[in-house]
């Protein structure tokens, strides 16, 4: 089962997979302002250390979809809500720990197009993706 998965990044934009098809939601997000991939590396691994509740905003340019991270016992109900939809864009429920080695995963599968004008301008988050080990 994929729980998430990253396109490679192009010129600051990467496509964002959360699920598989036909219950998947894809969306191209922007790496400026904010670094969203770090901020979801964070709040993952935040989520592994007990935290209940994580926000991450994912920008488009100029609006934001945010995806919430709710954990409850050892799963993570990821909640993506894009300004294009009125209901929740993508909502299900995922074991914590599979979410988090699939998180890592992807940002450690497209760790050679970060720092580059042509990827992912950002830099890489090492500290942020080894806290999800």
């Amino acid at each position: 089962m994929k729980i998430f998965h990253l396109s490679e990044p192009k010129h600051g934009w990467v496509e964002v997979t959360f699920g598989e098809p036909p219950d998947a939601f894809t969306f191209t997000v922007s790496d400026v302002p904010n670094d969203c991939l770090r901020d979801l590396a964070v709040a993952t691994a935040r989520l592994l250390r007990h935290s209940t509740d994580e926000t991450v905003e994912f920008s488009l340019e100029p609006a934001f979809a945010t995806c919430e991270l709710h954990r409850e016992a050892d799963s993570v109900r990821v909640v993506v809500r894009h300004p294009a939809h009125a209901d929740p864009a993508f909502d299900a429920t995922f074991p914590l720990h599979a979410f988090a080695r699939r998180v890592r995963f992807e940002l450690l599968r497209i760790q050679p197009r970060y720092s580059v004008e042509d990827g992912w301008t950002q830099p890489f988050p090492e500290h942020e993706v080894a806290n999800l080990a």
